[in-house]
């Protein structure tokens, strides 16, 4: 993936083990979408997710905290805890 400012942004694939947070949460707002909406797109991506999952990007402005692109996702506090604490317990994926 070489089309983006590699100074203004981080991207990160969410299929790794260090990103299972991430790829929790993403899977949590399909979830969420298809509830709301019914989407058949959706229900078949969460049917298949881990093989979905290679094609989503976590991108993030590098000047940007993560708890500030977790509040902009509306990620609840007690979740931005969990993710915080399972970066810490498996590694730092992020500079």
């Amino acid at each position: 993936m070489d089309k983006y400012n590699h100074e203004l942004v981080e991207i990160h694939r969410v299929n790794t083990e260090a990103m299972e947070a991430y790829r929790r949460h993403l899977r949590e707002m399909i979830e969420a979408y298809v509830a709301a909406t019914g989407s058949a797109r959706g229900a078949a991506i969460l049917e298949d997710f881990s093989d979905y999952a290679r094609h989503f990007w976590l991108v993030k402005p590098k000047a940007a905290s993560w708890v500030v692109c977790w509040i902009s996702l509306g990620v609840s506090r007690n979740n931005r805890q969990r993710l915080r604490f399972e970066e810490r317990d498996h590694g730092q994926p992020f500079k």
